[in-house]
């Protein structure tokens, strides 16, 4: 059996709920988190016999632990009892405070939001998360490309942020300098895109124009979902396709060529049109043709509910970036 296999992560659960494994506090987060790393599933028998025994060790977790345990909790989707809900918020707190002994680094910080993000946690705990982070950002503490890339995925799911929150911006600002590197992702672009759309961000003409030009170098990273995935995103910031840009008509024309010949799933080019769409983008005749024939041949039904939902939330972003551009040229004035 190979460690760390789904199979050897089964044997460990059983032991321990068994109670054959003595456990601490690093041990009890381990068995979470390497539930999640090899993609058990939350109604694991072995898995649901050990939860309790986890949560009789949160009190010895530090740091490095907690992070681990609500990160995999968050994976599995494991949602915490009233009771656990208490025993992460009295384990969590003292470790995102800003000062003391054994706080969170950013590499738990970042973890622990990736986690808090899908547990549907108590407001003071998302609270006191986003200010531990923007305490060590404006203390100085760097936003590595891969936390930058972890966290853009997380960030329209922690209430209290806004467009000017140093959390945003340091994570923008990173993806934004590294997007030319080869660890910049075309994922994470489409990440960044979505993320700002939903938060209300505008970005100026250059950091547009950036992003555009790293994700064209990177449509060969397209596997399906990316390439919708980022169109969608820059509609949510209000943009729109033209001849002069910033998205032009040509950029979109190669993102549908991207998606056309890469192997998908039907709803991946259902989600192409819909964003195209909201774009406003002008196509050649025969791109058009062959993203109908592709529709077809894999059935309409998944169309117009995308085509709905886009709308809806292209018509919500336009208005947003109206009344933002509004308030700038008021500040300008004054």
């Amino acid at each position: 059996m190979k460690p760390g296999s789904p199979d050897y992560m089964r044997e460990l659960l059983s032991l321990a709920a068994d109670g054959r494994v003595a456990l601490d506090g690093k041990a009890a987060a381990y068995l979470v988190w390497g539930a999640a790393k090899t993609q058990l599933r939350s109604s694991e028998p072995e898995l649901q016999r050990v939860v309790p025994l986890v949560f009789e060790h949160i009190d010895t977790m530090r740091a490095n632990d907690m992070s681990s345990l609500i990160w995999g909790m968050g994976l599995l989707g494991i949602k915490p009892s009233s009771e656990q809900r208490g025993q992460l918020r009295n384990g969590l707190l003292p470790l995102l405070a800003q000062d003391s002994e054994g706080a969170m680094r950013m590499k738990d910080l970042t973890a622990t939001a990736v986690g808090v993000s899908r547990l549907g946690l108590p407001t003071d705990i998302v609270a006191s998360l986003v200010e531990a982070f923007e305490h060590r950002i404006t203390s100085g503490a760097p936003v590595s490309l891969g936390e930058a890339t972890r966290l853009v995925k997380v960030l329209p799911y922690l209430p209290g942020l806004t467009p000017s929150s140093p959390l945003p911006l340091a994570v923008f600002d990173c993806l934004l300098t590294n997007a030319h590197s080869p660890g910049a992702k075309l994922h994470s672009l489409a990440d960044m895109a979505f993320a700002a759309g939903k938060m209300g961000c505008c970005f100026n003409g250059a950091d547009v124009e950036r992003l555009l030009s790293c994700a064209a170098d990177k449509l060969g990273q397209n596997r399906g979902p990316q390439v919708h995935a980022l169109l969608h995103g820059l509609g949510l910031m209000g943009l729109r396709a033209s001849e002069q840009g910033p998205v032009t008509n040509e950029f979109v024309s190669e993102c549908v060529d991207s998606q056309l010949t890469t192997q998908q799933q039907p709803q991946h080019m259902a989600r192409l049109v819909s964003a195209v769409g909201a774009l406003r983008a002008a196509l050649p005749e025969d791109r058009l043709q062959r993203m109908l024939e592709e529709l077809s041949a894999n059935g309409l039904a998944s169309l117009p509910e995308w085509q709905e939902e886009g709308q809806q939330q292209q018509e919500e972003a336009q208005e947003q970036h109206q009344q933002q551009e509004e308030e700038e040229a008021t500040q300008q004035q004054q």
